[in-house]
């Protein structure tokens, strides 16, 4: 459980590192994207403003492309002059092979197409205006700066990983210094848990034995019956809390081995035979031959008893409980199903938590305590397996471990 918690700590640590860098380097690209966009358009109705910066001399290149000498920073800006007609009158390059006369006019034709009088074709800005002569197109080549923004984001990421990793092993000693008070108080409790359970049953088998004696020397007597089954009752609890106190603490070892797990589930479940025929209730086995598991064989035994006692308690009279085993050796599946009441579905959720009851008015009839199912979570969770449980109100139940 403190693992778990650790664990827990670590990844909502983790995840909420990883939303607050991917927020923060996300505006910040974003920003500074939006910056450099509007520089360029703020460059680019300089231009339209001034048609073409006529203070400058432009140099002839042929082929009524010209040069226009500029600052090495705006070389992206680049402009075509159009008659009333849309025929190009001149056309401007910063320099000698910035973009050929073919790329201009397939340009000037798709700005011309899109009746829009600013916009992006491409890497390419264009900022449109009309003028004495006709039109002037502006084109602000994008390529420079998203080859820049690339390698920011790039860098961005490079950073974010890093410091991600940092964080991770710095989040592994915080999350064990932050649940350091929870696993105190988890073994503060286990301990206390299993000192009372120890200590009481010495004096509820002293109960038990003199109830016995007594019953040997005056015979039956109905007081006595009673003490002997609220002493049966507490003795179960005892043990049942034993159970749960080992199994949270790890002390309770694990002896795995191969073994069959058809001849386990069988074995387990043949006992209940009378019972079941005496309750006038039908028992149905479905078990897969030759299916073999590596695992603690005592505790699977343990497991299937559980959850066919729980499935005889809750069984109609005349209804039927089937214990079904099917899978392979990798993933063998075990399922308890019986024909009862049912199981609300604002219980499902809490069904295996501990002292659980989903009909309080109930205990007496059944004498458990809602410990039953936890031992069975613990017992699967120790297996590396997952258990869960489907019902339908008012006629059947259904428990399946996958181990």
């Amino acid at each position: 459980m403190i693992r778990k918690l650790r664990i827990k700590f670590i990844v909502i640590i983790m995840s909420l590192l990883a939303l607050l860098m991917i927020v923060i380097f996300l505006s910040l690209n974003i920003m500074m994207m939006k910056a450099g966009r509007d520089k360029s358009y703020e460059e680019m109705r300089r231009v339209v403003e001034l048609d073409g910066n006529p203070d400058i001399k432009h140099y002839d290149r042929g082929m009524g492309i010209k040069l226009i000498p500029q600052d090495p920073e705006k070389t992206s800006i680049y402009f075509v002059k159009l008659d009333a007609d849309g025929c190009m009158l001149e056309m401007f390059v910063p320099y000698e092979d910035f973009i050929s006369p073919d790329n201009i006019s397939e340009l000037v034709s798709d700005v011309l197409g899109s009746g829009k009088t600013h916009g992006r074709i491409g890497d390419q800005l264009f900022l449109t205006a009309e003028k004495d002569y006709g039109r002037i197109i502006v084109f602000c080549d994008e390529g420079p700066a998203n080859v820049i923004m690339n390698r920011l984001v790039l860098l961005s990421f490079a950073i974010g990983s890093a410091a991600l990793v940092v964080m991770f092993f710095v989040s592994i000693p915080l999350s064990w210094w932050v649940s350091k008070p929870v696993e105190t108080a988890f073994e503060e409790q286990q301990r206390f848990v299993s000192d009372a359970s120890h200590e009481l049953k010495t004096p509820l088998t002293v109960i038990s034995t003199n109830a016995d004696v007594l019953r040997s020397e005056i015979g039956e007597n109905k007081w006595l019956d009673y003490i002997r089954s609220e002493a049966g009752r507490m003795s179960r609890l005892v043990n049942d809390l034993l159970s749960l106190a080992r199994l949270d603490s790890g002390r309770d070892v694990y002896e795995n081995q191969r073994f069959s797990l058809s001849n386990a589930v069988t074995g387990a479940v043949l006992p209940f035979e009378s019972v079941i025929f005496e309750a006038h209730k039908t028992l149905v086995t479905n078990i897969a031959p030759d299916v073999f598991y590596t695992g603690d064989e005592d505790k699977i035994k343990q497991l299937v008893v559980i959850l066919t006692d729980n499935a005889v308690k809750n069984t109609f009279e005349g209804g039927s409980i089937v214990v079904s085993l099917t899978g392979d050796e990798l993933r063998p599946k075990i399922t308890v199903r019986n024909e009862g009441e049912g199981i609300d579905e604002a219980d499902l959720p809490h069904i295996f938590e501990r002292f659980y009851r989903c009909d309080n008015s109930r205990n007496r009839e059944t004498g458990g305590f809602g410990l039953g199912l936890s031992i069975a979570k613990s017992i699967v969770d120790g297996h590396g397996g997952k258990i869960s449980v489907a019902s339908k109100k008012g006629q059947w139940t259904e428990f399946t471990a996958i181990l």
